[in-house]
């Protein structure tokens, strides 16, 4: 069981009220179900709640990205050409930590991902490029990927 949570930040609240049936259906069927809120110009579900690293695809991601990533992808599929910025974070019980960081410029056309990470004995970085495959058609490749770790000094 991790805890997790996650928060979008789009233009203005009329984008919020077009983009929520879209993340809502992102997170059918997961522990992140109904508790998608809004807030101004935000979509967010609480960082604090709890769901299972199989729901929230930690044994998908880096290769093929998470349940956020997937939030992320179908919104820009469903608005091509609305911007937004997000921020996910997960712990797990074994004091693994990673925030999520995720920009859509609608001038650009990835999907652009920071990662930081920490767990016992590491911390590290990984940036990644998603890019659209042609024609809109819905499905993303990952472009780039840098990942970049140090372990803590000793002490």
């Amino acid at each position: 069981m991790i805890i997790s949570g996650y928060t979008l930040h789009l233009p203005s609240p009329e984008d919020v009220a077009k983009a929520l049936p879209i993340c809502r259906k992102a997170t059918e069927g997961t522990p992140w179900e109904k508790k998608t809120e809004i807030f101004h110009a935000l979509i967010h579900v609480d960082k604090n709640t709890s769901i299972s690293e199989e729901d929230f695809g930690l044994d998908w991601y880096p290769e093929k990205g998470c349940l956020f990533y997937e939030i992320c992808f179908s919104l820009a599929n469903a608005y091509p050409d609305m911007k937004y910025t997000g921020q996910c974070s997960f712990k797990t019980t074994e004091g693994e930590h990673v925030t999520f960081y995720a920009e859509y410029p609608t001038d650009s056309v990835y999907i652009r991902f920071r990662a930081r990470e920490s767990s016992p004995g590491i911390r590290a970085l990984r940036r990644q490029w998603w890019k659209q495959v042609p024609e809109n058609s819905g499905h993303w490749i990952m472009d780039f990927d840098d990942y970049r770790s140090t372990a803590p000094e000793a002490q």
